[in-house]
């Protein structure tokens, strides 16, 4: 009896292992088929131990598993990007919501992994495009370092401060983000090739350009920066974090595998439409539930009542901190200096400041 218990364990067990095999097959990608079980929600409850050579596991929250090679991990290894560990992606939101706590770091290693995963599951449905293990790196490397140029307490510094202490050429967050990639390459030879650094810039720009020698197809810019739809990875990885971080009931969130399925859909390649000038495909449907959970979380969080309230005391003590340390200086004229310095914890200086220099701050303000 002792052995057809054993026996039989033992097939039990194999019919799982081989369960498992299957639906890691299916699911590979995070992507299902329409109407299947989504595989985002397999991956965000599956773990594994077995840290593959040339691969560095981070765990998360919304993926279970961010997975990221050894040669992007040259660029997150840098102190410019380590930076970002101290920026939080919801300025002063967490003093209303305690969980919103996340910072671009972690969303910048989030959606580089997503990148990951959309370009391999896209090279294996649509072959005909031609995807290089260059194009996935590339595609990786811009959405990693999107966020570079973001300062101290994110959007709030764009709206209210970079218009002081910004030179006009570098106050979107985005163009400051690609000089950085740019110094930070140089600065540590990055093991990039110059056309890969000069891609990951333009995709994070959005500027696409045909005729270009750096020509890459219209929709690999859409997944980074999508200016036509509004829809990109970048989006889809932020509102899932938010939504998690902020503790809101998960099925809030639109069927982000739906979107990403309907981005897939490129037209087919012809003589008349060549590949390099696909763009995404998005269903009017999925488009617009996205952007009315967006609009709701707006509504709710990004500008509820005493966030505001918040953002403009946090702009007051932040600005006398930036006159105080001549961060205008910084801007004009270092790339690192203003990258590794400016954080959300320069706010913590205010309080330091000499009692003189803030009451003249206070009536150059009231004046």
């Amino acid at each position: 009896m002792g052995t057809f218990k054993c026996s039989f364990l033992l097939l039990y067990m194999f019919a799982c292992f081989a369960l498992f095999v299957w639906a890691d097959e299916a699911n590979h990608g995070f992507f299902p088929s329409p109407g299947g079980p989504c595989a985002l929600d397999f991956a965000l409850s599956r773990r594994m131990d077995n840290h593959r050579p040339g691969i560095t596991i981070f765990d998360d929250p919304v993926y279970g598993r961010v997975e990221i090679s050894t040669r992007l991990m040259t660029v997150v290894d840098t102190p410019e990007f380590q930076a970002l560990r101290r920026i939080k992606q919801l300025g002063t939101c967490h003093h209303i919501f305690p969980g919103a706590v996340h910072t671009r770091f972690e969303h910048s290693l989030g959606v580089c992994h997503l990148a990951n995963r959309f370009m391999q599951f896209l090279r294996r449905r649509r072959p005909e495009l031609g995807i290089t293990a260059e194009h996935i790196e590339t595609v990786q490397l811009a959405l990693l370092t999107h966020d570079w140029g973001h300062s101290a307490y994110s959007h709030l510094f764009d709206q209210d401060l970079a218009v002081d202490f910004v030179p006009v050429h570098l106050r979107e967050h985005e163009i400051r983000s690609v000089e950085i990639l740019r110094h930070v390459a140089r600065a540590y030879v990055l093991p990039f090739t110059e056309r890969q650094i000069v891609m990951a810039g333009r995709m994070i720009l959005g500027q696409w350009n045909m005729t270009s020698i750096y020509a890459t197809p219209l929709w690999m810019y859409q997944i980074v920066h999508d200016p036509f739809h509004g829809v990109d990875l970048d989006k889809l990885d932020y509102l899932m974090r938010d939504t998690i971080h902020l503790g809101l009931p998960l099925n809030l969130i639109p069927d982000m595998c739906e979107v990403m399925h309907h981005m897939t859909a490129l037209p087919a390649i012809t003589a008349t439409t060549p590949s390099a000038g696909l763009g995404l495909h998005h269903d009017a449907s999925s488009r617009e539930k996205l952007f009315r959970y967006r609009a709701h979380l707006f509504r709710t969080v990004y500008r509820h009542p005493i966030v505001v309230q918040l953002d403009h005391v946090t702009t007051y003590q932040l600005r006398a901190v930036a006159i105080y340390q001549g961060w205008s200086n910084w801007f004009r004229n270092d790339t690192a200096a203003w990258r590794l310095l400016i954080d959300d914890d320069s706010l913590k200086l205010y309080s330091t400041l000499p009692s003189e220099f803030l009451r003249h701050y206070a009536l150059s303000v009231q004046g």
